[in-house]
């Protein structure tokens, strides 16, 4: 699920359901280990049975028709998108958590009498084993390395990104517990990351700055929201960190009230 703020017609808020629950319905999913699955878009018509009606909404609508495409980084060589990048995928062990790509194109009526398209290419998602809060240590630290994938715009210019994290959990003090992101698309990114144990989250806000002043930000500053957790690996209760992250910036002329530069996508890493 995800939600935007727009205006009436345009995009808001969407249910995408990738694969059927529904056993009279046409299979649209393949599993076929725990690294190695994905699937497209679900429909509610059994095999043979045409045209097709859409199981996913936007704004709480049915769609007309929809292509949805979703996958595990093992199908798709994400390790290899991710060094293409020019960051390092291997941080995360990954026991359990699991990441990978989706893309969707669906098409919606709209008071017109035309369709209303949303489409979103090559997104990222992170799933896994969540940390159980008592498993949360009450004293010593740990620190997470992992790497950050997502889409961004930069004024017209829209593209995938990566970089790499280090997360210094402290569980005698969470609020001392600090976020490093060396470089994002030409950010560096850094700050107080607190956890609370209490549900297991992790969430809070770090700021950045062009690495070179040359970057996205032109002098500027940024501001990267993250919501994750703890998450389990095979024997290690809190083998893993895991979430998503959101970004906003400006270059130090652009006037207030507009962002210039945004991005979204998700984190993973392992002690």
């Amino acid at each position: 699920m995800a939600n935007f703020n727009g205006s009436p017609n345009e995009f808001s808020s969407a249910v995408l359901q990738i694969g059927n629950l529904n056993p009279s319905a046409r299979n649209t999913g393949t599993y076929i280990d725990d690294h190695l699955f994905g699937g497209i878009a679900a429909v509610n018509e059994a095999p043979g049975i045409e045209p097709v009606s859409q199981v996913s909404t936007v704004n709480g609508s049915p769609l007309n028709k929809s292509q949805q495409a979703f996958a595990t980084s093992k199908v798709v060589n994400g390790e290899a998108v991710i060094a293409a990048l020019g960051a390092n995928p291997k941080g995360c062990v990954c026991e359990y958590t699991r990441w990978g790509f989706w893309s969707v194109d669906t098409a919606r009526a709209n008071p017109y009498g035309s369709e209303e398209r949303d489409r979103a290419h090559l997104m990222t998602w992170v799933a896994g084993r969540k940390s159980n809060p008592v498993d949360i240590p009450l004293v010593g630290t740990a620190t997470y390395n992992g790497f950050m994938a997502g889409t961004f715009k930069n004024g017209l210019n829209e593209y995938l990104a990566a970089g790499n994290f280090s997360y210094s959990a402290n569980f005698g003090n969470p609020a001392a517990s600090t976020m490093s992101v060396p470089n994002l698309d030409g950010v560096a990114y850094s700050g107080n990351l607190p956890f609370n144990r209490s549900t297991n989250s992790i969430s809070g806000s770090i700021s950045g700055y062009n690495v070179n002043p040359y970057g996205p930000l032109q002098y500027g500053s940024a501001t990267m929201a993250l919501d994750g957790a703890f998450f389990r690996g095979k024997t290690d209760p809190i083998k893993d960190v895991a979430g998503r992250f959101t970004v906003t910036g400006n270059p130090a002329y652009y006037p207030a009230g507009n962002f210039r530069y945004i991005g979204g996508g998700i984190f993973a890493g392992s002690r």
